[in-house]
């Protein structure tokens, strides 16, 4: 699975891609939410598609809100797993696309990402989400 991190806090950002490339997974990562919206962008239109996103909402540049926001008015929907210090039940009940996101609180432990990229992963499959319109 191509993963795409976001992530600002290079600790995390390290553990998350350390974690997952030795899990299998192919890790795309970048600190700046603009990065990834111009990697979605061309990844959309390419074969090399991205399975998954992985976000911190508590990003100091570009927000992740105007991110997802910029998602949705390009059309890109993604599974997603967000990850935030603060949870905020209604911006969650507002950010949550249907069953395709996963909240997960910080501090965190790296296995509670694994079981999660796992779960997301089986649905995937299940339900065979990755046809060529939806695949970016």
């Amino acid at each position: 699975m191509t993963i795409l991190i976001v992530e600002d806090e290079k600790i995390i950002l390290n553990t998350l891609t350390f974690v997952l490339e030795n899990s299998g997974h192919k890790i795309i990562s970048t600190s700046d939410s603009k990065e990834a919206l111009r990697t979605l962008l061309i990844r959309k239109d390419s074969n090399l598609g991205i399975d998954l996103v992985i976000l911190d909402m508590d990003l100091s540049d570009f927000s992740a809100i105007q991110l997802l926001k910029e998602m949705d008015q390009r059309h890109i929907s993604i599974p997603m797993i967000m990850i935030n210090g603060l949870f905020d039940m209604k911006s969650r009940k507002d950010l949550t696309e249907g069953d395709k996101t996963v909240w997960i609180k910080k501090p965190f432990n790296p296995a509670e990402i694994i079981a999660c990229v796992k779960g997301i992963e089986r649905k995937i499959k299940k339900t065979d989400f990755r046809d060529k319109k939806q695949r970016f």
